[in-house]
């Protein structure tokens, strides 16, 4: 039986019912404000977001989730990944872009490959999201490793 994941839509449930420890959070997100900044293309056609997400889950050889558009300025969620619901992106915020869809698709392919004990933002998804954002051609890896370094991101060993 699939839980009901959501009570309001931008509330997921793992966030309700505890808090899970997620130590490079924050070293993340303030990486991502580096490389990304506000320069992040809003003009992204979802039928690209889509086509990319399941190119991207073919290669890592993970069914494709189901994206979901959606619209709020009550929340700063940008995107969301939960193997019940897929992957929520938040038109608002500049959510749906290739940037958050990446970061969301390295949530789903750590959860459904590698299970969801890891901390959300751990080595191993630092891994998985630096090898997606070279195959979107985003940020080369070394690149990406020097970013990391100097925020303090640890990275684990390429996974594939």
């Amino acid at each position: 039986m699939i839980p009901h994941v959501f009570s309001h839509p931008i509330t997921p449930a793992r966030e309700r019912h505890f808090v899970k420890f997620d130590s490079q959070r924050h070293k993340l997100y303030a990486m991502e404000r580096e490389f990304f900044g506000h320069s992040i293309n809003t003009h992204v056609k979802r039928k690209d977001l889509k086509e990319m997400s399941e190119w991207m889950c073919y290669r890592w050889r993970v069914p494709a989730p189901k994206i979901t558009f959606f619209y709020s300025k009550k929340t700063k969620v940008f995107g969301y990944a939960d193997e019940y619901v897929g992957i929520l992106l938040n038109s608002s915020y500049h959510g749906a872009n290739y940037g958050t869809l990446i970061h969301e698709l390295a949530h789903w392919i750590k959860d459904i490959r590698y299970g969801t004990d890891d901390e959300d933002h751990g080595p191993l998804f630092a891994s998985i999201y630096r090898s997606l954002m070279a195959d979107a051609k985003l940020m080369p890896q070394d690149c990406f490793d020097l970013i990391a370094k100097r925020y303090g991101v640890e990275v684990a060993e390429e996974q594939e």
